[in-house]
């Protein structure tokens, strides 16, 4: 009784028995690999700020995104290249190597490796879920889903339950670091990400055969030998046609703002408007909070978005609401780091309006990428969206940073608007031009990378 309420909740009760097993099993490893990784988010940085200081820890930071950048893309190819499976373990692996050797790091270059290892399993990490469900439910669902609608209603009720696992993980790192200590909780992190990393190996396996050729999933082979071959075909997909490369500009452009926006701009306004790193806290707990319904409502919207054209239209909506409303809000209430709950409201009504258009678009942009990537470089696809958005975030972060510090945060906003914008066109472009079939780009893969 109660798994048949948690498949109607996921909403893939008419899917096939296997694809319903599929759903599951994501569903559970992905909370799993969410409660680990935040257990200690919100004061590993702070612990390494008390030993080293703020300078050198944002040092630290800008090795763990260099070494993430560099490595993000060749790591999706091994990705495709050998499985899924064998990535993620080695992630959490990764992971828990850093948790546990920051505890024990004591000078600046003991912790630069540490940095780097957490670049490494992020990097590791990049892709590889989104992955590993995308094929497999391609290969169990078959037909079924012609249009994806269930696949989104499922991606967002799985985002609402890892939501509220980050949030569960939150609280527990909290209370176990004020009891019995951070070191103590960097341990128990690192020992459970070993055990996951066991379990990933056991549990995430395929639902397809790599040399079927009647699967949905057209693998021809996994080896390492095919790396290079993969690696060249991964770039190559970006300019197969006109309408990949505007859709993924499109992309790439969205994510570069938001980026900017969640490492330079947030969470300055957490600050700002509470005064205190606990209040901050607690803001940003609030706004996890509030998008767990939303993420709930988006599922049933984007079922009735049959047309995923919609996508350029949302975000002109998104850009118009949240980057105007925030330049607006700051520009009336500006940020003074003291208690203020004008702010703290608007802004937390903000997050939950503009996020309805933020999650539809998301979900609709998945139930494209799923067709549109052929399964033999997806991983390869999936990382070298992020290795693009690192490089094109560096010189558009420092603009953003000088905007707002000579002249006002909401001007530094309404150029990220405008990003948005650009990303809306792009998007539209994309669907205006004619379409072309992805088959024969698959194809071409099989051909370069089969042994015979």
């Amino acid at each position: 009784m109660t798994e048949s309420i948690f498949v109607k909740f996921l909403g893939v009760q008419e899917l096939p028995l296997e694809a319903i097993a599929l759903a599951k099993k994501y569903t559970g490893m992905l909370m799993t690999h969410t409660f680990i990784l935040f257990l200690t988010q919100t004061y590993i940085v702070l612990y390494v700020i008390d030993k080293v200081g703020l300078a050198e820890t944002a040092f630290l930071s800008s090795i763990l995104i260099f070494s993430q950048g560099v490595l993000d893309y060749p790591l999706g190819v091994l990705s495709d290249s050998i499985g899924q499976k064998w990535v993620l373990s080695l992630s959490h692996i990764c992971f828990s190597a850093g948790y546990i050797f920051v505890v024990v790091a004591k000078t600046i270059f003991e912790l630069s490796i540490v940095y780097a290892i957490f670049g490494l399993a992020f990097a590791l990490f990049s892709g590889a879920f989104e992955t590993y469900i995308d094929n497999n439910y391609r290969a169990t669902v078959k037909e079924m889903d012609k249009d994806k609608t269930i696949y989104g209603f499922f991606i967002s009720r799985v985002q609402a339950l890892t939501q509220l696992t980050s949030i569960s993980a939150f609280i527990l790192g909290g209370l176990l670091s004020t009891y019995l200590g951070r070191e103590f909780s960097f341990l128990l992190q690192g020992s459970a990400g070993l055990i996951f990393a066991i379990i990933i190996i056991y549990v995430l396996n395929d639902y397809f055969k790599v040399d079927d050729p009647n699967s949905m999933v057209h693998l021809k082979t996994r080896n390492l030998k095919n790396f290079f071959t993969t690696s060249k075909e991964g770039v190559k997909f970006l300019f197969h046609s006109k309408r990949i490369f505007f859709f993924l500009a499109g992309i790439i452009l969205f994510q570069t703002i938001w980026m900017i926006w969640a490492l330079l701009i947030l969470f300055v306004i957490y600050f700002g408007y509470t005064g205190t790193d606990f209040l901050a806290g607690m803001f940003r707990t609030l706004v996890f909070l509030v998008g767990i319904p939303t993420y709930i409502v988006v599922g049933n919207l984007s079922r009735k978005f049959i047309n995923t054209r919609w996508i350029y239209k949302l975000h002109l909506f998104h850009a118009v609401l949240f980057f105007g409303g925030f330049a607006i809000v700051l520009y009336l209430i500006p940020l003074k780091k003291t208690f203020n709950i004008q702010g703290i409201l608007l802004i937390t009504i903000l997050f939950t309006l503009a996020d309805l258009f933020f999650q539809t678009t998301i979900i609709l942009r998945q139930r494209i990428m799923i067709d549109l990537v052929p399964a033999q470089i997806r991983n390869s696809v999936y990382s070298l969206i992020p290795t693009i958005v690192g490089i094109l975030s560096v010189p558009f972060m420092s603009l953003v940073g000088m905007l707002i510090s000579t002249i006002n945060i909401s001007i530094g906003i309404l150029f990220l608007s405008l990003f948005e914008i650009a990303a809306a066109i792009a998007f539209y472009i994309s669907f205006k031009l004619p379409e072309r079939e992805n088959k024969d780009f698959s194809h071409e893969i099989d051909r370069e990378v089969s042994p015979h």
